[in-house]
């Protein structure tokens, strides 16, 4: 971090200890950019952020409270690469007041990086998911299952036989019933049933009882300034 800091002498010192402890003279938010052309370099640097940042939440020292609100939101979670520190922050955060919102494109991603194992207990420490639009493949069946759930239903099935003795022709109806464990919402549903639709994008909310629809307003935010300022020592 060191040599970040000296390539851009001109600007405010800033700790994220002090703004994560709520000390006077720290701003509401913090926006942290991460670079296209230096991709390892910065995941690196923002890694390194998120796992100080949850170092200290977790640790004893930092007390637990009902009032504070700081929440980390983590876009395109899988180019942060590895990040050590972020299942003990799902796992003692909220009892600090300290949430993560992380955006992801492919669950896939997290399993390549975590493993399959890590990856799935990583998704069940958030308790609310929203799910948008997916490809209509195998991994998004699986999707609907692992992640949403499951349901049961019940079928009726009927059968008619018919026979002929000596008294005529009889026939018979057997009714039988089955149980079937099936998805809550189907894989082509995530496919062709979400997505932006005119102004609007619908999506599924999943953790809060039932399973919700919702469609949410378009927005466009208007650009501010540049996202990123080269240093004269990067190299180019």
């Amino acid at each position: 971090m060191r040599p970040l800091a000296q390539n851009w002498v001109d600007g405010k010192p800033f700790s994220f200890i002090d703004w994560l402890e709520d000390r006077p003279g720290q701003p509401s938010v913090v926006i942290v950019q991460r670079s296209g052309k230096h991709s390892d370099l910065s995941a690196g640097w923002i890694g390194a952020i998120v796992d100080a940042i949850a170092a200290h939440a977790s640790d004893e020292q930092f007390p637990n409270s009902q009032r504070r609100r700081i929440f980390l939101c983590l876009d395109e979670l899988a180019a942060l690469k590895r990040l050590r520190s972020l299942p003990d922050l799902l796992d003692v955060g909220r009892n600090k007041g300290v949430g993560v919102i992380a955006a992801l494109q492919e669950v896939e991603q997290l399993q390549s990086i975590y493993g399959a194992d890590t990856a799935t207990s990583l998704l069940k420490r958030f308790r609310t998911k929203i799910v948008c639009q997916q490809n209509q493949d195998a991994a998004t069946d699986e999707l609907t299952r692992t992640l949403i759930g499951m349901r049961t239903v019940r079928i009726e099935q009927t059968s008619e036989t018919t026979t002929k003795g000596k008294d005529g022709v009889s026939t018979s109806i057997a009714r039988t019933k089955q149980e079937k464990e099936v998805p809550v919402v189907r894989g082509e549903r995530l496919a062709y049933d979400l997505g932006v639709f005119d102004n609007k994008v619908r999506a599924l909310i999943v953790g809060l009882g039932n399973i919700v629809e919702i469609d949410w307003p378009m927005t466009i935010w208007p650009k501010r300034h540049r996202p990123d300022k080269e240093s004269k020592s990067t190299p180019q």
